[in-house]
């Protein structure tokens, strides 16, 4: 069993939320003598991200285990779950989620955006946790798209010939897709929003233009972790749903040809060679609008509307928090390039 599975099972007990809330308590306390300035709304925020990926990966296995439970489940959507598992499960992706997580601590030891006394290690070991938490969910995330991606490369045996999107089996998938989606971006914002509280752009002494040295190693420091904000979650969030959507489209379309491909094939089989003109016309017609109906069947597995409204309002207001934090940078950008020697 991975840690991620081990932890989720655990946060049932009472024993977790006896020591949850005493850890928290203590926490609190803690800063009562060495006050940090953020400590409450970054406690809060923090396990906000925390219970949401704690329930993305309580619903994600909870949808696995429906997939496996279906008989209609093709086997091949099944093996690629398993290795999608598999992979999960693995020690190089418990390793990557743990060097986000303690590259992440040293990066904010090093900007002083976390105090080095009892409080700063306090949240370090908070932050670890969480990191490495989001950081499986990431990873799964990108696991979960490349399953999709092998089975636009195979043929499936098992679905609904006539409307292939209404196979239950894709169905659940794509509500893991919206269970991902859905919980990175919840993530996405509230780390966005930690991230602009304790380290606003406008903290950045920028270096004159001419004169680029390891003296500014903070301000470059500083400047990747914001980039690794933006590309890896604000515009990371618009790849990893768009494309997932995608690819579902083509196994459909995929699905639908392969339909179209059989029907057609056992009507040229089966056609009797002692039919009329008109009775072969007949059937020729009738196949037309089977094939016609199979074409006009839905695109995509149905879905609710309103996550996406959601999704794209809340992507927008991310955008927003690191676009007015650099606005108040604006100024110092302006000093900078009024100090180039001409």
């Amino acid at each position: 069993m991975s840690l991620i599975n081990k932890l989720t099972k655990n946060v049932k007990t009472k024993k977790f939320y006896f020591v949850f809330i005493l850890f928290i308590i203590s926490g609190l306390w803690l800063n009562i003598y060495t006050k940090y300035d953020h400590f409450s709304l970054l406690m809060l925020l923090t396990v906000c991200i925390f219970f949401i990926c704690i329930t993305a990966f309580k619903k994600f296995n909870k949808l696995i285990r429906s997939v496996f439970e279906d008989d209609e489940t093709d086997i091949i959507i099944k093996s690629e779950i398993t290795r999608l598992q598999n992979l999960q499960k693995s020690q190089i992706s418990t390793f990557l989620a743990f060097l986000f997580a303690v590259t992440s601590n040293i990066e904010f030891f090093y900007l002083k955006l976390v105090p080095f006394n009892l409080i700063g290690g306090y949240i370090a070991f908070w932050l670890l946790i969480v990191l490495f938490i989001a950081g499986m969910g990431y990873i799964s995330f990108i696991l979960y798209i490349r399953m999709l991606l092998n089975i636009t490369k195979t043929k499936l045996t098992k679905y609904n010939y006539y409307e292939p999107a209404n196979t239950s089996s894709l169905i659940l998938i794509y509500n893991l897709y919206s269970t991902f989606s859905l919980n990175f971006l919840g993530v996405g914002l509230l780390f966005t929003v930690i991230y602009t509280i304790v380290a606003p752009l406008n903290m950045i002494k920028w270096p004159p233009l001419d004169h680029i040295s390891l003296d500014y190693l903070y301000e470059y420091i500083f400047i990747f972790s914001w980039a690794v904000i933006i590309i890896g979650i604000i515009l990371g969030y618009i790849f990893l749903t768009l494309y997932p959507h995608i690819l579902i489209k083509r196994i459909i379309l995929n699905l639908k040809n392969s339909s179209k491909e059989r029907i057609s094939l056992y009507v040229e089989r089966h056609l009797p060679m002692n039919l009329t003109i008109k009775e072969r016309v007949a059937v020729i017609e009738s196949h037309l609008n089977i094939l016609s109906y199979i074409d006009s069947t839905k695109a995509i597995v149905d879905y609710e509307k309103t996550n996406f409204v959601v999704s794209f309002a809340m992507m927008v207001f991310s955008l927003c928090i690191p676009v007015a934090s650099f606005l108040e940078a604006v100024i110092k950008i302006q000093e900078v390039f009024m100090n180039i020697p001409v």
